[in-house]
This record gives C-alpha cells, sequence and structure tokens, in this order.
C-alpha cells in the first residue's frame, strides 16, 4: 500500500454555504460518482478504494464507508441535503491544480447533473499549493493527495486541523493526542472523532494507492539473482527490453 490518499476537501472557514453547511458539502459528494473516480484515477489498476483513512487495523471504523453520501453518485439524496442546507442555486466554484483539470470536468458534470450550479478554477500547482494551505484563501473544495499514516494522531493536519473549522473536533482531536496510542481510551476517542468527521463531511477520504504486479506462469525463478526478468507492459516496447 502507499502512503497517500485521493482525498475530496472542503475549506469550512468563510461564509459560503459549502464553508458552513455540512448538508451542502454532503450533497456535492452524494452528487459525485465516488466509484467511478476511483477507476478513471487509478485506471482501475493502481488504486484500492477504501474510506478510513488510517492503515492499522486496530483503528478501522466503518462510519466512513457506510456515509450514506459515499459510493455511486445518488442525485435523490443529493437534492435532499440541497432543500436541508437551503440551498438557492449560488454558483460554486470547484479549485484544481492544472494537473487534475479531468478529474475537475468530471466532478462538474456529476454536480450539475444533481441541480448544483459549479464552475472549475484551474490554477498552477504552486499557486494552488499555496492556496490550500490557506484557509481564508479563495477556495471552496478541492481534490488533494494527502500523506497518510497508521494512527489518527499523525494524519495529515490538512485533514484534521488547516481546513477544519470545530471547536468540537479540537477538543477530541487534542484530547487524542494527549493518549496513549492504542489504549483503550484513545480507540474510544478516535472513534468518537471518526464520527464527528463523517457528521462535519469536511473531508472525503475514497481511496490508497497500491502497487500490484504479475509475472509470466512460466518464469523460472533463479534466487542467485542473475537470471530474474521482469516485464513491464507498460513500457513504451517492451519487446525491445533485455536486448541490450
Amino acid at each position: 500500500p502507499g502512503t497517500t490518499g485521493a482525498t475530496l476537501q472542503f475549506n469550512t472557514f468563510g461564509g459560503s454555504i459549502v464553508n458552513t453547511s455540512a448538508d451542502m458539502r454532503k450533497a456535492i459528494v452524494a452528487a459525485i460518482d465516488l466509484d467511478a473516480l476511483v477507476s478513471f484515477m487509478s485506471d482501475d489498476k493502481t488504486t484500492k478504494a477504501g474510506c478510513c483513512p488510517v492503515f492499522d487495523e486496530a483503528y478501522y471504523v466503518d462510519y466512513f464507508e457506510k456515509a450514506d453520501y459515499m459510493g455511486p453518485a445518488n442525485i435523490a439524496l443529493s437534492k435532499e441535503y440541497q432543500e436541508k442546507a437551503g440551498y438557492n442555486g449560488e454558483k460554486l466554484t470547484l479549485t484544481m491544480p492544472s494537473a487534475y483539470d479531468d478529474v475537475a470536468t468530471l466532478c462538474a458534470g456529476w454536480m450539475k447533473d444533481a441541480g448544483i450550479d459549479v464552475e472549475i478554477k484551474i490554477v498552477e500547482s504552486a499557486a494552488w499549493g499555496e492556496l490550500f494551505n490557506d484557509p481564508a484563501g479563495d477556495w471552496l473544495f478541492t481534490w488533494t493527495n494527502p500523506s497518510l499514516n497508521n494512527t489518527p494522531t499523525l494524519l495529515a493536519t490538512n485533514l484534521m486541523t488547516t481546513n477544519y473549522n470545530s471547536p468540537a473536533k479540537d477538543e477530541l482531536y487534542y484530547k487524542l493526542q494527549g493518549l496513549m496510542v492504542g489504549t483503550d481510551e484513545y480507540i474510544e476517542t478516535w472513534q468518537q472523532l471518526a464520527k464527528m468527521m463523517v457528521d462535519d463531511c469536511p473531508t472525503v477520504y475514497i481511496s490508497s494507492g497500491e502497487y500490484t504486479w504479475t509475472h509470466d506462469p512460466d518464469l523460472i525463478w533463479d534466487y542467485d539473482g542473475r537470471n530474474i526478468y521482469f516485464h513491464n507492459a507498460g513500457w513504451a516496447n517492451p519487446e525491445e527490453h533485455g536486448k541490450k
């Protein structure tokens, strides 16, 4: 497994309906076909779908997977959340670095299908990084690839603090940091925090990178290291490999 994951992150600071309403954030996520997006982003080969943002199975909780807004596009549910949020059709901006303009186009299309008015703002990577690390910046939501970890207290700060505006969350998060990792109280506190993350929907983690490889079943293994060759079908000219 890799140590990064694809996440949809919201800025919960500011005055827009996306900043202030968890229901509107859930409406956006419900409108997006997350399963299809994982397949697209990985070409069905190197990404594992999964929603719990920590690797260690000791801290696995199913709140993330069971959230009703996760999974395939659900237009009816998105509209329910839009109504709860009091969405009146205001234009929302999806900000993305230029390398992910195709992801932005897909997401915007799904959102428009659900009746959410969205425009795409593409910025250069350096400018996007600077913008993303500033909660006071002019952005509402974006896709990111944060580093993940085995324990909840080592999650990237942009997942837990930088863009997640919640005093109740802060109280639990800082309590967690003061506890001994792996204790019953630590796990119980993490479970409370995880449920709060799902209820507030400040970020949605959908996948982790994985590396996979295969070999021909007739390959003869020589473990002294002299006769082991790997064929990578992804090379431009795989038939030329090993000839030099």
